[in-house]
């Protein structure tokens, strides 16, 4: 019986791509939170979860109902955050709330590399056998 990594793994290896993208958007607005006009940035992560929702339940129905090829990409769309406090020169990053969202994204992603770790040392032990 074969393998099917796409099905044992879930959706672990796309969560994981998802952090990488944040990570950099994130790492961006701290760097450029002196540069006067700059408006950080984030994914948003709504819009990942409209188009899997949407692609789990579509069932078409009638020929007038969209098909696959005019789906959205299931990649997230880049916003603008909006501050709390305004901006004096333009640049509406605050950089304690974008330290926060780099641990938080950090923190998740550490959580995802454990459980994808977990489930490949279960596929390794079912492969190889309890030796």
């Amino acid at each position: 019986m074969a393998i099917q990594f796409d099905q044992a793994l879930g959706n672990q290896p796309q969560a994981l791509a998802y952090r990488t993208s944040r990570s950099a958007i994130l790492a961006g607005n701290l760097v450029n939170q002196e540069t006067p006009g700059y408006h950080p940035q984030d994914l948003s992560f709504r819009h990942l979860l409209d188009v899997e929702d949407t692609q789990a339940r579509m069932v078409r129905t009638n020929p007038l109902h969209l098909s696959k090829a005019g789906q959205l990409a299931a990649t997230p769309d880049v916003v603008t955050r909006a501050p709390l406090q305004s901006p004096v020169n333009g640049n509406s990053v605050e950089p304690e709330r974008e330290q926060l969202a780099f641990m938080r994204n950090a923190t998740d992603f550490n959580r995802g590399l454990y459980f994808l770790r977990a489930r490949l040392n279960g596929l390794s032990l079912a492969i190889n056998g309890s030796q």
